[in-house]
């Protein structure tokens, strides 16, 4: 009994873990998004030269990929929940409980 709340503690932790990770990079893709986009402005005004428009894309691109990971590994340990939890859903076609 033991094991089994600590292994359900151990995938709310990490579900809750893992969802705020992705919170914080969902606002950093905006604010790299923006940043990105204020640096092109300035390049089209010819304040600054496109190796800065260039650094700020790479930066929205980096950003949107941890997100992708992070929204990812949120929704593995979604699963681990309910696999804690009991799982009780059964395999496509086999009837075998997972």
């Amino acid at each position: 009994m033991a094991t089994a709340l600590e292994e359900t503690e151990g995938a709310f932790s990490g579900y809750t873990r893992n969802a705020q990770r992705a919170e914080r990079l969902l606002a950093a893709a905006s604010s790299s998004q923006e940043a990105a986009q204020l640096a092109r402005l300035r390049f089209d005004a010819g304040l600054t030269d496109f190796l800065i428009v260039l650094d700020a894309e790479r930066e929205v691109l980096s950003n949107r990929d941890q997100l992708a990971q992070a929204q990812s590994d949120t929704a593995t340990a979604l699963v681990g929940v309910y696999r804690a939890l009991g799982g009780g859903w059964a395999a496509p076609g086999t009837g075998i409980s997972g």
